[in-house]
């Protein structure tokens, strides 16, 4: 791991120890503010390293270390590249794969419908929440962070449920017990709570190229993608956002 990375990961657990223990806002927005700082700086140098290698193999090497969703149109640049210098290479059909599948995840795209069992047994599909504003919710009983932005989603959930929003929360458990009791204890009081309990291979998560957690997708009344990973006040404030515009429509 390299020094910037380590700073990154010290400046990561310094944020999530003072969110644990629900220091003042001016220390939390404090911390927030250096790891997105330090987050920033690496990925800058990783995209112009990218950008000036003449190795078209390492570029793509290279631009890996980037988030996918944040960066998704110099990806998609770097995967153009590497078909123009280098079609028949197998890291290029590889690195190309990758971001294709990342562009049907990208926002304005129909998000892909997900259909499995609830703590009952009764399978649940996210498409018959069309109609409403659904915020699909990767996470799971073993995971902190989750739990922690839980009394945050479940304050969103109770502010706009009546307006026309929901949620469908996808666990990456594989303890039903475990999932269960976290439901209840956490709250989480909306129906739809699903899972194949079989963790990181669970299908949904496969499906949204979800590899750590929480994730999340807002999804429009229309069932297409319109915001990713937003917890806190950035969730509350986009839904005022996206819901107020069905108020201007109607009126």
């Amino acid at each position: 791991m390299s020094q910037k990375q380590r700073a990154i990961q010290q400046k990561k657990r310094a944020f999530a120890k003072a969110r644990k223990q629900k220091k003042n806002p001016r220390e939390l927005k404090r911390l927030r503010q250096q790891y997105a700082k330090a987050v920033k700086g690496v990925q800058n140098h990783v995209k112009s390293f990218a950008d000036t290698t003449s190795n078209p193999i390492m570029a793509a090497f290279t631009a890996n270390m980037l988030n996918a969703d944040q960066h998704f149109d110099f990806m998609s640049q770097i995967a153009e590249d590497l078909k123009e210098e280098m079609p028949n290479s197998p890291y290029t059909k590889q690195f190309a794969s990758k971001v294709e599948k990342k562009e049907a995840l990208t926002k304005g795209k129909k998000a892909p419908d997900i259909q499995m069992t609830n703590p009952r047994g009764n399978k649940m599909a996210l498409s018959d929440l069309r109609g409403k504003v659904v915020l699909v919710d990767f996470w799971a009983s073993w995971c902190k962070p989750c739990r922690i932005e839980n009394p945050n989603v479940v304050k969103t959930y109770k502010k706009y449920k009546d307006e026309g929003f929901t949620i469908f929360s996808v666990s990456l458990d594989k303890n039903k017990n475990k999932w269960k009791q976290a439901i209840q204890k956490d709250n989480l009081m909306w129906d739809y709570h699903v899972s194949d309990l079989k963790g990181w291979s669970n299908r949904a998560a496969q499906k949204y190229q979800v590899n750590s957690i929480p994730a999340t997708f807002l999804v429009d009344r229309e069932g297409k993608i319109i915001a990713k990973d937003l917890r806190g006040d950035k969730l509350a404030e986009k839904l005022a956002e996206v819901l107020n515009e069905k108020d201007k429509k109607s009126s």
